[in-house]
């Protein structure tokens, strides 16, 4: 029996493979026992590059657990993120609130990881952009801005992201290995390339990696689950959604870039500001997956010399 739907996408690349959590049926046992659980059978779904997420088979029912990396982030980090994820399903997103254990916790430690289990969301991801998608994306994406403008923040957790810089691939890869030039040249670029946000900007928790990639659609089209949350983070709403909307941009269709922005505006306005540092950020967002494609071995000639036509545009419209 496959437990994995044709649509999740199997990848092999991972931050910190030494930290990652080595799946048996023995040690996941161990930690479903937690929840009075019995394991049928587990597949591995590696389309994350953080931590080992494991879809479980327990007789006719499936799970979502997820073990993550050691040094991921603190046990109070993972229990924000939690309490997050719970405050936007009850105001009625379709968020997957973690499943408590025996112990009426959220996060089950097992030996020195932490792990959560989740219900499995049955569901598809879609192939491509297209108008009636990007409705919902931009509309539900303004709400989930909007609701944690009112979500009470962590102490611990009340300063911004204000400096992008992509430093977090590009400082695992090895420039000499590269032979092709115009890879060699988009990564020059990407270790240079920072911005600084501006201080006025509106900002709250936000998801960060809010793209059709972490957005799960029933069989009539509706989003039915929204995924990983694992990028929280304190920061500026419009990297947020520029984050997003680079992952249209790259399909490039310019109009959808509208759209987006049409209908997130109908949730929250935009102001001046935070439309004039979409572009920078954007381009901020192009360098990091970028950067990502070099990391895990696909960013070839062919998909280099994209890369840098669209980093052109993007440097373009900065300055328009």
């Amino acid at each position: 029996m496959a437990l994995l739907p044709k649509s999740v996408k199997i990848e092999s690349m991972k931050i910190d493979v030494a930290g990652q959590f080595k799946p048996t049926s023995e040690n996941i046992q161990e930690i479903l026992t937690e929840y009075g659980l019995t394991l049928s059978q587990f597949e591995l779904a590696t389309s994350g590059i953080e931590n080992c997420t494991l879809i479980i088979a327990v007789l006719a029912q499936k799970y979502v657990l997820r073990v993550y990396r050691h040094r991921r982030k603190p046990d109070s980090h993972i229990a924000l993120e939690l309490a997050f994820i719970r405050y936007l399903a009850a105001a009625g997103l379709k968020t997957v609130p973690a499943l408590v254990n025996r112990s009426g916790q959220e996060i089950t430690k097992y030996g020195s990881w932490r792990a959560i289990l989740m219900p499995f969301q049955p569901g598809f991801h879609a192939e491509k952009y297209h108008p009636e998608l990007v409705r919902q994306l931009a509309t539900t994406h303004a709400t989930m801005h909007m609701l944690a403008n009112g979500y009470q923040r962590a102490r611990f957790w009340n300063i911004p992201v204000r400096l992008l810089r992509e430093n977090y691939f590009s400082k695992h890869i090895d420039s000499n290995t590269i032979i092709e030039p115009v890879v060699k040249d988009f990564l020059a670029r990407s270790r240079a390339y920072k911005v600084l946000l501006n201080a006025r900007l509106p900002v709250g928790y936000c998801h960060l990696d809010f793209y059709a990639g972490n957005v799960l659609l029933d069989d009539s089209g509706k989003i039915s689950a929204i995924l990983d949350f694992d990028d929280l983070a304190m920061a500026p709403y419009v990297m947020c959604l520029a984050n997003s909307l680079w992952s249209i941009y790259i399909q490039e269709d310019l109009s959808l870039i509208k759209l987006y922005l049409d209908s997130y505006q109908t949730v929250r306005p935009l102001s001046n500001l935070e439309l004039q540092s979409i572009p920078a950020i954007m381009l901020y967002r192009h360098y990091t997956i970028g950067s990502m494609k070099i990391l895990e071995g696909t960013m070839n000639n062919e998909v280099a010399q994209r890369y840098l036509r669209v980093a052109q545009n993007l440097t373009q419209e900065c300055y328009t």
